[in-house]
């Protein structure tokens, strides 16, 4: 019997990075057993992209035939100057074109998985029309409907109400949907940690003479690196309980070449007893060994979804001391951190002062077993399971 096929729409996603949509294939993957899985993403260009193309939508794919997974990409022009009803024609045009392909190489799919409101559900509810299957949507982005229209709101609204399932990765984000003037009945899922390659490992620098920070994160307003950077310089004051080292890896995840403007954050800082490393980009079993040689992670976001590299630290037994983006209290407790208020970079550098001064503070394979029950893909395959067959049987 062939196993339901799942067409998966994916807001960033690029087969060739490590971590850009890296997310949705490991979440496929712990399903793949009961399910198969074809990746799409509708990608937007600009105008002048498409001056330099004339081209108002193309499709490129690539098949991995080592994994067996197939990775389909619509660019399609979206600008404001067009308006709503030339975007929406554009839109229309770029399903066609999936459409096309589809039925070219001869793929059916039995449900449609869009990771996203913005704009997955929107390809997903064009999708649902042309093939006559069932859409979910699963909310992990930030809502934002800043100059959205409010002929695009009610479409919004009513593509939710179309939906089958309204999966959302935290509860906060309920709130963030109402603010915005968006209802319906929402299932809370959370987020999937891969543990086969975040897990704990005993540190061997716990007992070293330096105190490992580390922070994961793109270099971004949203991601308020400027408190982290305060806190740390109200930390190079004080004479510390162990020299620190701090690591700021992924600032480079969003948009390449951050390189000299982080460079020159730390410049002005003129650190003298912090020692800072830095990179860019980490493939993700470099990753989980950065993790896994640090004794604390700090996040220092304004705002997040259910944040992957939160919960990745937990996995690998690191305590988290962060800021009190939307939904952080459904995951960090007493046990396994401390939660400060946002752009509080006295209480931040406090509370990383009173984990490095107190070595047994946290029990690390405490904090791991947590979030590894909480988040492990056991856990999420068994959710999502169910998911999907109430759809697809119902």
């Amino acid at each position: 019997m062939d196993k339901p096929k799942i067409l998966m729409i994916c807001p960033w996603f690029d087969h060739k990075s490590s971590s850009k949509g890296m997310v949705f294939r490991e979440q496929a993957r712990v399903l793949i057993k009961s399910y198969s899985f074809t990746f799409i993403s509708f990608q937007k260009i600009g105008l002048k992209e498409f001056f330099s193309l004339f081209r108002l939508s193309y499709l490129t794919d690539h098949f991995d035939s080592e994994l067996k997974e197939q990775y389909i990409y619509i660019h399609y022009l979206n600008s404001s100057y067009l308006g709503d009803f030339w975007n929406n024609w554009i839109e229309k045009r770029a399903v066609q074109k999936a459409k096309n392909y589809f039925a070219a190489n001869s793929l059916r799919f039995d449900l449609i998985h869009a990771q996203c409101l913005m704009d997955s559900g929107v390809f997903a509810y064009y999708l649902k029309q042309q093939l006559g299957i069932p859409y979910i949507i699963t909310e992990h982005a930030q809502i934002n409907m800043t100059g959205i229209s409010v002929w695009r709101h009610k479409f919004l609204q009513s593509i939710l109400n179309q939906a089958h399932k309204r999966l959302l990765v935290s509860h906060h984000k309920m709130a963030q949907y109402a603010s915005n003037r968006l209802y319906g009945d929402f299932e809370v899922v959370g987020n999937m940690v891969n543990e086969s390659l975040f897990y704990y490992k005993e540190n061997k620098n716990s007992e070293a003479s330096i105190f490992k920070i580390i922070t994961v994160g793109a270099y971004s307003p949203i991601k308020d690196q400027g408190t982290l950077l305060k806190a740390l310089r109200l930390l190079d004051r004080i004479q510390a309980f162990k020299p620190i080292e701090f690591h700021w890896a992924g600032y480079n995840g969003w948009v390449k070449g951050k390189d000299d403007e982080v460079q020159e954050q730390f410049n002005k800082l003129q650190l003298k007893n912090v020692q800072i490393k830095l990179s860019g980009t980490l493939n993700r079993s470099q990753m989980a060994n950065a993790y896994q040689e640090s004794d604390l992670f700090v996040f220092s976001s304004l705002a997040e979804g259910m944040p992957l590299a939160v919960m990745e630290a937990l996995a690998c037994g690191l305590p988290v001391v962060t800021t009190r983006w939307g939904g952080a209290d459904e995951i960090i407790h007493q046990q396994n951190g401390r939660i400060v208020e946002l752009r509080d970079c006295k209480e931040m550098s406090m509370q990383i002062r009173r984990v490095m001064e107190n070595p047994g503070m946290f029990n690390h394979e405490e904090i791991s077993s947590y979030a590894l029950q909480k988040f492990g893909s056991k856990t999420f395959q068994i959710k999502m399971e169910e998911i999907y067959k109430s759809v697809l049987n119902g």
